[in-house]
């Protein structure tokens, strides 16, 4: 059933004649109307009715509960925290309307399947320390206009689905929920879900989740001790906080997503797998201040905490790409990292008290320099492209100025005394003397042939012969790398 709006309930009739799609007889039947969000109905349901009472008496006399197409309103076992388990042997609850909630905390289901196809809840959904037993558990199409909690559930090890689920305000707890060897299938349908996965356990689960952009994932306090497949499509965002990977992840995908780990641990290899989107996607979601994770009241406390998760994640990756031998990918995360490191410490030196804002001149100067020469001119030693770029660039750009001093300024360029040499020179024109004399210069050849004449000249070649020395060792050091690999 599509998600409606709002629903209107009949009072209910008394027809005991009449039988159910499974065959059984009831008494008294139910009628709700399906209103669109402009209060157009546009479907009509026939309900078994039946009451709270009644589903509880048949539970406290272990009688097998049937709940297909049954309307039940505000229907909760009561449990509490250290309660003993409530037995419920239910045969299924297909394609139900559950009127103000369902609360079935501390229940413990029998090992067969459970279904909830096609039910509706109006209401919170409880299952919170539910035991589901070794069956599968369907919740397939259904919905609610609120949350559902997982929270401390036990799941089988056969089969979890939860596919085309509409969760209502999008809140999904599965926190400290344990799950068996079976596969956990999740495909919810709205747009703006949030899934909790905090301090789950899980024994060589499968998990497969496809939901839409705006899905939010967060695994949280969570140690992977067994062999787990992670495939994870199409969702806005993907955040491992305090986790602890000691056995290989079988494969973590990520499809039209963002990925974070945020104070992990890895002593294994966690095999990631981008679908359409690159790898630098990953970190345009961190370098923004978002809310949702890690927004403080203080904007520069969000901001540093904002650059050093994406240090921490950078760094997490790296050391994970250069296990794999995925050396590109592991430059660029070095560089992602270096990048946030140099941010994060800047912003922490002048974060604080008032007189902490006098050092940032100081900083400034600091950061300025290492954000020119390390990370704008030399890429941190692994982009080569920038070593080369740079390289040219300098060459050009000392040139142009050498030749609007020749030009414009009245400076020139000296011959050497050397017999013949210094006609040649001022043969040359300034164009030419220009760029040849930056080019020398840079690389440190020195010819002899020609110098500059005024002092301004001499103290910007000396300035171009230093920036010549440091990307030429940039650019070995960096080309090297890549020839090693």
């Amino acid at each position: 059933m599509a998600k409606w709006a709002s629903y209107k309930v009949d009072e209910p009739v008394r027809k005991p004649h009449i039988r159910d799609v499974d065959g059984k007889r009831f008494k008294w039947w139910i009628t709700v109307h399906f209103f669109d969000d402009k209060g157009n109905e546009y479907e009509k349901r026939t309900y078994h009715y039946t009451t709270p009472e009644e589903v509880l008496a048949d539970i406290h006399a272990g009688k097998e509960i049937n709940l297909n197409h049954c309307y039940v309103k505000g229907l909760s076992l009561g449990w509490r925290l250290n309660d003993e388990p409530i037995p419920v042997i239910l045969h299924d609850a297909k394609e139900a309307l559950f009127d103000g909630g369902l609360d079935f905390s501390g229940v413990d289901f029998n090992d067969g399947d459970i279904s909830f196809f096609n039910s509706n809840f109006s209401g919170a959904v409880n299952f919170s320390y539910a035991d589901f037993g070794k069956g599968d558990l369907w919740f397939q199409f259904a919905s609610t206009d609120s949350y559902m909690a997982f929270y401390g559930a036990h799941f089988g090890n056969e089969y979890i689905c939860f596919q085309y689920v509409d969760f209502g305000i999008g809140q999904t707890i599965f926190d400290c929920a344990k799950f068996g060897s079976g596969i956990f299938i999740c495909q919810p349908m709205n747009s703006n879900s949030i899934m909790s996965f905090h301090q789950i356990e899980c024994l060589s689960s499968n998990f497969y989740i496809r939901s839409s952009k705006n899905t939010q994932i967060g695994f949280h306090k969570v140690i992977w001790n067994t062999p787990t497949e992670l495939k994870i499509e199409n969702v806005r965002s993907v955040r491992f906080s305090d986790c602890y990977f000691n056995i290989p992840v079988t494969s973590l995908k990520i499809a039209h997503g963002f990925i974070e780990f945020d104070n992990c641990i890895n002593n294994s290899v966690i095999t990631v797998q981008w679908i359409n989107c690159c790898f630098i996607d990953t970190f345009r979601f961190i370098q923004k201040v978002r809310r949702t994770y890690f927004w403080d009241k203080d904007v520069q406390f969000s901001i540093i905490g904002k650059h050093h998760r994406a240090s921490e994640t950078a760094l997490l990756l790296k050391e994970n790409f250069r296990k794999m031998g995925r050396y590109n990918d592991e430059d660029e995360a070095y560089f992602i990292y270096k990048k946030h490191q140099l941010r994060g410490r800047f912003w922490e030196s002048i974060e604080g008290k008032w007189y902490k804002k006098f050092k940032l001149l100081w900083h400034g100067l600091g950061f300025l320099f290492q954000y020119i020469f390390f990370e704008l001119l030399s890429g941190y030693g692994v982009r080569i492209g920038r070593a080369i770029v740079s390289t040219a660039v300098t060459i050009v750009g000392f040139a142009l100025f050498y030749y609007l001093r020749i030009t414009q300024c009245g400076d020139s360029f000296a011959g050497s005394s050397a017999e013949g040499v210094a006609g040649k020179v001022e043969q040359l024109s300034p164009a030419w003397q220009a760029g040849y004399h930056s080019a020398i210069t840079f690389l440190t050849i020195g010819y002899g042939d020609m110098f500059p004449a005024s002092k301004l000249l001499r103290v910007a070649s000396g300035l171009e012969g230093y920036m010549g020395l440091f990307l030429m060792a940039v650019f070995t050091v960096t080309f090297m790398r890549k020839i090693l690999r």
